[in-house]
């Protein structure tokens, strides 16, 4: 009697639970992960059209799930590299098969083994610059002399370091220095 109203239960709660239900589709417990991935994704293909709605063809020679269907990836921040339009998932193998004329987000063609973009045009991710690190002791005024004090800072004309560093192990400390607005913020 325990056992006929844990199982249904346990079910309920893995199915109602992602996080806990890597071995539960559709109600069916599987045995292990593989098993889990075949009954998912195994449907065999060789275009995206062969695959249910949702789901693509993994057309990348040497990967494990080869010409098999799998699921989009629901990550918000992930990357599209094959938006629509343009020459996007053309065949190809040298940047230059991407770049035909008109509307095209995907002139670089994929050169690395083992990726998705593998001799496919795709849209690379945009470089995002590296911020510059604040300078906290810029030439002029008081900066980088000794201090116990703010007052000790603002002294003279021109000075960008009217702060005194509060906090031992900091590279401010004691020492006249240029806040920046994450800073101000911190504090």
């Amino acid at each position: 009697m325990k056992i006929q109203f844990i199982f249904p239960v346990g079910l309920a709660f893995l199915q109602a639970s992602p996080s806990h239900s890597a071995g539960v589709r559709n109600g069916h417990l599987v045995a292990n992960f593989d098993e889990f991935l075949q009954e998912t994704h195994g449907k065999s293909c060789r275009h995206d059209s062969d695959c249910p709605s949702g789901t693509h063809c993994n057309t990348v020679k040497g990967t494990q799930y080869y010409h098999t269907c799998f699921d989009d990836v629901d990550d918000d921040d992930a990357w599209n590299y094959f938006p629509s339009g343009g020459q996007c998932s053309r065949s190809c193998t040298k940047d230059s098969d991407c770049q035909k004329g008109g509307f095209n987000p995907c002139g670089s063609c994929g050169q690395y083994t083992g990726t998705i973009m593998y001799h496919k045009c795709y849209a690379p991710e945009p470089n995002t610059p590296t911020p510059t690190p604040w300078n906290y002791f810029p030439n002029g005024g008081q900066c980088s002399k000794s201090c116990r004090n703010d007052s000790d800072c603002q002294k003279g004309g021109y000075n960008p370091c009217g702060s005194c560093g509060k906090y031992s192990g900091t590279l401010m400390y004691h020492k006249c220095y240029a806040p920046n607005d994450e800073d101000m913020i911190a504090e």
